[in-house]
């Protein structure tokens, strides 16, 4: 094994020092040693005893190959000169060395050296262990947040009701085999894993943000941009607006604007790692908006589209007969007398026959129209709203080509729609639909 092989086992780093080498040593064998001992079968036991022995060898590789060079110092006994025949020279300069002081610097120095090499293997033992700390830490933290990305995604798919997505699938089998590794001690192995998991399944909460918003602008956004072109929301078009598409969209209880919000704000309560995994589109708030209000014009009651209303005709007895066929029920010219109650349900349908005696009929005909009572006050002039009574006058040529003009008021025909209302949202006020 050389030394990069080595450092690998180890999980270290090029330069890593001798003290990191012993501290790693260390942590990895005793975590070695501990699954070893906890070891449930025969095969994962062999596993543990080969990865201990892979450490061992590393770090003997790492030992051996940076072993310090250190001079001996050695105490030098003083010898005294000799004579050619090897005699020694015994004179007053040679019997006493003069070196006695010299071998108290040296100690002195070898104390200040010993004392200088134990604060440096301190240190970086302290170091060694602070990475090791560091290390074991951030592996922690890796497997929390893959656990609680994981538990929130489950959690989340139930509730919605989705399908498992392949990248979640993914991420689960990623951080099952991270576990795996842990648990036989691979902690570099884990960490990877961990994080693989963690990616995983936020890529799923990314992918989910994604299909919502698509969902968002098909079945919201453009079914709403694809009626507002027609009657009523544009008053003088002549095709109307898909009634049945409106009530899909925009009913109380079920309707496609309100499951699409709901969608958006349970995955919007998500949080993973202490943060919200997705925020609903700034765009589809002033479409809701608007969805809730023409909601509130066409659903007085949960149950159906339509409306209660009070009707009420009056004319200048210029007519030989006016009647009025709303929502099924039959109304007459009635002067001052009190509003026949009508009931329109699953759409708006109004029929007016006008008898002219002599002059003949003329029929003004929207029952098979979901529009027919905006349409038919659509000819008429808006004459204004009182107490929660509001009311339109035309007269017969007015109401042919549905144009205001100046009336003669001797010879004028002129008559009254009065409407009641107990619910403030109007759908036959002019201009209610338009409204953004």
């Amino acid at each position: 094994m050389d030394r990069d092989e080595a450092l690998k086992h180890l999980g270290l780093y090029a330069g890593a020092t001798p003290q990191h080498v012993a501290a790693k040593f260390e942590r990895l064998s005793t975590q070695l040693q501990s699954a070893l001992e906890r070891a449930d079968d025969a095969q994962h036991a062999a596993d543990l005893r080969q990865r201990l022995q892979q450490v061992t060898v590393a770090h003997s590789v790492l030992v051996s190959g940076s072993e310090a060079i250190t001079e001996n110092v050695t105490q030098r006994e003083w010898i005294p000169p000799t004579d050619v025949s090897g005699a020694p020279v015994v004179s007053a300069a040679t019997v006493a060395p003069p070196r006695r002081g010299l071998w108290k610097g040296w100690v002195l120095l070898l104390l200040v050296l010993t004392a200088m090499a134990a604060y440096v293997i301190i240190n970086f033992s302290g170091m060694a262990w602070l990475d090791s700390e560091r290390d074991d830490r951030a592996l922690l933290r890796k497997q929390q947040d893959a656990k609680d990305a994981r538990d929130a995604w489950q959690k989340y798919r139930q509730t919605a009701g989705i399908p498992e997505r392949k990248d979640a699938e993914r991420a689960n089998e990623s951080f099952l085999r991270a576990e795996q590794d842990l648990t036989r001690g691979f902690a570099e192995e884990a960490g990877v894993g961990f994080s693989a998991a963690f990616e995983g399944f936020m890529g799923a909460f990314r992918a989910e943000e994604a299909n919502l918003e698509e969902r968002f602008q098909r079945e919201v956004n453009h079914a709403l941009e694809g009626q507002l072109a027609k009657f009523p929301f544009d008053e003088a078009a002549e095709a109307g607006a898909d009634f049945e598409a409106l009530t899909k969209l925009l009913h109380p209880n079920n309707g496609t604007a309100w499951q699409v919000e709901a969608a958006w704000k349970r995955l919007g309560e998500v949080t993973v790692a202490g943060l919200r995994v997705a925020t609903s589109p700034e765009a589809m708030k002033p479409v809701l908006e608007r969805c809730r209000k023409l909601r509130d014009l066409l659903f007085h009651d949960a149950a159906a589209p339509g409306c209660v209303a009070g009707v009420r005709l009056a004319d200048n007895a210029l007519f030989a007969r006016l009647t009025m066929e709303a929502g099924g029920t039959t109304v007459a010219t009635r002067s001052q007398a009190p509003f026949t109650m009508v009931q329109f349900s699953g759409g708006y349908n109004a029929r007016l026959v006008i008898d002219l005696g002599r002059d003949g009929v003329l029929d003004f005909d929207y029952r098979k129209d979901p529009w027919g009572m905006q349409r038919l006050l659509a000819r008429m002039e808006f004459v204004g709203e009182s107490s929660g009574v509001s009311t339109w006058q035309f007269d017969l040529e007015q109401l042919r080509d549905g144009k205001p003009r100046k009336r003669d008021p001797k010879t004028a025909r002129v008559a009254t729609i009065s409407l009641q209302l107990g619910n403030p949202a109007n759908p036959f006020a002019p201009g209610a639909f338009a409204a953004k």
